[in-house]
């Protein structure tokens, strides 16, 4: 499942609400068991809270992030780090915590409450942080920005405002030649003689061609990010000396490599 995460560039908390969705919304038509995991009717989930403006509206980052709202996450964080944590496991694990909170001492909820104005405090420098943590790395996964906030707020928060916001996208790394114009002529004049078997006229050939290269692992990213007015991150390779294989074929023709002929491997190494 990590592996799909970290592809779609998703939270866990997303794909587990899409699940508890889809399989809620079965429930409502009367549709149980394994079919239920693959149906879905499009009724708006009016349980979900609304985080849409939380990055934009300090009012509304007030109203979420209270003393009890902290010291629930807190609880909640350290439950998931376990293995095999399940989502009723969780529901359980906030029901306790609410009332913990409730029970703790006024030096506790003090300390919470100064957690709180801390919290807050951040809230206009968060989107600037999270722009500043993108540029440096465009495919950054949600869950990776998160961290970098310190769990600020929830991967599928940061999701939501990022895709919403005007000039978003997402783009492929692309590699540019790094072809002066004078290699390129260089290029034209090599090939023009290869073709022209190097002015010694018609007959049989047997061209033999050799290369050494330079191999460095690279990762083509699919997701990377961006905003309006960012430059997109263009990777320009070099050769560089991490593996060089050495590779040789021949080939046989007859007057012209036009007229086509036999083609050898002859070295890989």
């Amino acid at each position: 499942m990590k592996y799909l995460l970290f592809a779609w560039g998703a939270s866990f908390d997303t794909v587990s609400r899409f699940r508890k969705f889809f399989q809620e919304s079965a429930v409502k038509r009367g549709v149980n068991g394994d079919a239920a995991k693959c149906t879905n009717t499009m009724i708006p989930n009016e349980n979900n809270v609304n985080t849409k403006d939380l990055m934009d509206s300090f009012d509304s980052a007030k109203n979420l992030f209270t003393p009890e709202y902290l010291f629930i996450q807190e609880k909640v964080m350290k439950f998931k780090d376990q293995v095999g944590v399940h989502n009723m496991d969780l529901k359980e694990t906030k029901k306790n915590a609410k009332a913990d909170f409730h029970s703790v001492s006024a030096t506790e909820k003090e300390k919470w409450e100064a957690a709180a104005r801390a919290h807050l405090e951040r809230h206009q420098r968060i989107p600037y942080i999270i722009r500043d943590v993108v540029r440096k790395n465009a495919p950054i996964t949600y869950h990776g920005i998160a961290n970098a906030l310190g769990h600020w707020s929830s991967a599928s928060t940061i999701q939501r405002w990022i895709t919403s916001r005007e000039g978003y996208k997402q783009y492929s790394d692309k590699v540019i030649p790094l072809l002066t114009q004078a290699q390129k002529e260089k290029h034209v004049v090599f090939a023009k003689h290869l073709l022209n078997n190097w002015s010694r006229g018609q007959g049989k050939y047997l061209l033999i061609h050799f290369d050494e290269k330079w191999f460095l692992g690279m990762l083509m990213w699919m997701t990377a990010k961006t905003f309006q007015g960012d430059e997109e991150n263009v990777m320009k390779i070099y050769h560089t000396s991490e593996t060089m294989s050495i590779a040789a074929v021949g080939m046989a023709f007859e007057d012209s490599l036009e007229n086509g002929g036999i083609g050898v491997k002859m070295l890989f190494h």
